[in-house]
């Protein structure tokens, strides 16, 4: 079939549809309007009329509606609560309760500067040479860069004494009490 005579028909046929639709749409009931907006009703009995519709009476809901009194309404006065209740809770997100702090632990001692500058020496090693009254033994001791050659009963920087003992060295602080012991084995 050709394009147009397929327009033809489908158009043939919506003109149809329309006509058949208009003929054949049934008529809307009216009822006429006997109440106006703010007119006053004749009932004595103060309740609002029923509605009459075909000769048959319908009840509108307002008869057993009790009357409102605004005045008694106004004169009660309300303060929202004061105790903190919040009205809106249920919709908040509430947060978990704060974990209890751990308890503070006590501050170490003071750390002496001078003590941790004795911990510092170690052992580097030793020399024993012979001479004509007994030997003499030089100790080599290291604190960081700095390399040190002393006896025993030897002071260095002015402020550490050095004893050697069988076996092992001992620095000492001269205005204190304070000392270390470093063992001297050679390696």
């Amino acid at each position: 079939m050709d394009k147009k005579k397929l327009l033809y028909i489908l158009l043939a046929a919506l003109g149809i549809a329309v006509l058949y639709r208009l003929t054949t749409v049934p008529e809307e009931k009216r009822v006429p309007l006997k109440y106006k907006t703010g007119a006053k009703t004749g009932s004595k009995s103060g309740l609002p009329p029923s509605v009459s519709i075909g000769g048959q009476e319908f009840k509108t809901g307002k008869e057993n509606i009790p009357k409102v009194e605004l005045s008694k309404l106004l004169s009660i006065k309300r303060r929202p609560p004061t105790d903190g209740i919040n009205l809106f809770s249920p919709f908040f997100i509430k947060e978990p309760p704060k974990l209890p702090e751990p308890p503070k632990q006590p501050l170490p001692p003071p750390v002496d500067p001078l003590e941790e500058e004795l911990k510092l020496f170690r052992f580097m090693g030793f020399l024993e040479k012979k001479e004509p009254f007994g030997r003499d033994k030089k100790i080599f001791l290291a604190k960081g860069q700095n390399i040190y050659i002393v006896k025993s009963g030897e002071i260095i920087e002015g402020r550490f004494k050095v004893n050697v003992m069988q076996g092992m060295i001992e620095i000492s602080i001269i205005d204190s009490e304070k000392r270390v012991t470093i063992p001297a084995e050679e390696k």
